[in-house]
């Protein structure tokens, strides 16, 4: 299970590499206003993917292990096929309205926006769907290099833009269409047999998928406003600028999202594989668990500790970013650690739960940014994340272990949590080098010590593999 968990992170361990020699150069190129609208243009397009996505993407995964052969590539073509047809009655709304629409998320009468809005959802989909088919089949090398492809695309296309034409948000919007573009010809190519083989719609396929994912709509719905309420409400109760910012700080913790992306496109297909040939035993999602709680707090701790550092591959008007950082560790730790313990709401097919969770965060985490937004910018909507993230986790681990119980040991994550807020809290708000620092490695201190057995268990296994080469 570790290699092939490696493989998957090799590309985003690489893409992260390629971000953190080039963040500089993007950031001198891109003045953080700028940064702050092609980040309400990613949001804008994330909110409405789940639209057209309709949870397709969801019932492929659940039902790939449950079909073989030719029955895949039919389950591929009627995932996609109602995709297609909310795509262009979404996409033909949004051009008729297309002033309209551009005023209200952009502040910006530029209809060009919109037309690039509908390029970059078609895109997406594709992109979803054709790197899908590689990670399901577990191919993770090749799905590690697609990922560090795309990385160097978008990086490339933002770069040559920006020399060739004009240092502008549209730089940015170009490099995540063109990087989409080129991984998907590229993905597709290599697994035409999913595409072009057995190209078959079946009424009873549409119907199968659309009965798993559509109690997913809702769901997927409420989870990308979830995502992007925190800078829509920048934006509306704050600047671009503080926007631009906000997000350039997820930036300081590349390598928390890179663990969470590598571990998230490896531990679904296993997960599903594992419950399918062992459904009584959970030994492993507890094992798991426990062993990814110390090592993403054990890591936060410690990006926290160098964040003045790591901040100085950002262009100096950018240092604002360093006390804006702390908070957001808690979105790549609580969610990479609800990728296990939520297993049950997925294993037992009750899709509604995430509908509940949904609602239940939404209403949080307008609440919190409504107060917290005005007074306190970017260091609010951070200070919120790391609230809301923290409901994230309890709320779906309680549903999950209600319908499939698991012994995770909770009373332990929740004082690390407490723990790591504190840190973050100190990092924010008290502007003290000294104490900063000192906090965060306390606290490091402190979780080692309590988690010694396991952290013993690392160095032996880690001396054990060294001798036997």
């Amino acid at each position: 299970m570790l290699k092939k968990l490696l493989q998957f992170s090799i590309g985003s361990f690489a893409a992260a590499a390629v971000s953190f020699f080039t963040t500089p150069v993007v950031t001198y190129f891109i003045i953080p206003e700028y940064f702050g609208v092609a980040t309400l243009f990613s949001t804008v397009a994330v909110f409405l993917f789940p639209i057209i996505n309709f949870g397709t993407d969801q019932a492929f995964m659940r039902f790939f292990y449950e079909k073989k052969g030719d029955d895949r590539y039919i389950l591929l073509w009627s995932c996609l096929f109602p995709c297609f047809c909310i795509f262009i009655f979404l996409c033909t709304g949004l051009l008729i309205f297309s002033h309209r629409v551009s005023l209200y998320f952009f502040d910006k009468d530029i209809p060009y926006l919109v037309v690039l809005l509908c390029i970059d959802l078609f895109f997406r989909l594709i992109q979803r769907y054709s790197i899908l088919t590689i990670r399901m089949q577990q191919k993770a090398l090749l799905f590690s290099l697609l990922n560090f492809f795309l990385s160097i695309t978008n990086t490339m296309t933002i770069i040559i833009y920006s020399l060739c034409f004009e240092k502008s948000y549209l730089a940015i919007i170009y490099g995540g269409i063109v990087s989409n573009l080129v991984a998907s010809i590229i993905a597709i190519l290599i697994e035409h047999k999913f595409w072009f083989s057995k190209f078959r719609i079946t009424s009873v396929g549409i119907r199968e998928v659309l009965l798993y994912s559509v109690p997913l709509v809702a769901a997927h719905f409420l989870s990308t406003l979830f995502d992007g309420i925190d800078k829509y409400c920048l934006k509306q109760f704050s600047t671009f600028y503080e926007l631009g910012l906000y997000s350039v700080s997820f930036k300081i913790i590349a390598a928390l999202r890179l663990v969470q992306s590598g571990f998230s496109m490896y531990w679904t297909p296993a997960a599903f594989e594992h419950y399918e040939k062992h459904r009584d035993d959970t030994s492993l999602y507890e094992t798991v668990f426990e062993n990814l709680l110390l090592f993403l707090i054990s890591v936060s701790l410690l990006l926290i500790i160098f964040k003045d550092i790591i901040v100085l591959i950002l262009s100096r008007q950018y240092s604002a970013s360093a006390h804006i950082m702390p908070f957001l560790v808690f979105l790549p730790v609580m969610y990479t650690i609800t990728e296990v313990s939520n297993l049950g709401i997925y294993f037992k097919k009750k899709m509604m739960y995430e509908t509940y969770t949904f609602i239940i965060l939404d209403v949080v985490a307008v609440g919190l940014n409504f107060v917290f937004l005005a007074k306190f910018g970017a260091k609010g909507a951070a200070m919120v994340i790391s609230i809301v993230y923290l409901c994230y986790f309890y709320v779906r681990t309680f549903f999950s272990i209600r319908l499939y119980p698991m012994k995770f040991k909770l009373v332990k994550a929740s004082i690390y949590f407490l723990i790591l807020w504190a840190v973050a809290f100190v990092n924010t708000f008290v502007d003290c080098k000294v104490f900063e620092i000192l906090s965060a490695a306390v606290a490091l201190i402190m979780v080692l010590i309590i988690d010694r057995k396991l952290l013993k268990m690392w160095i032996w296994k880690c001396l054990n593999y060294m001798y036997s080469r």
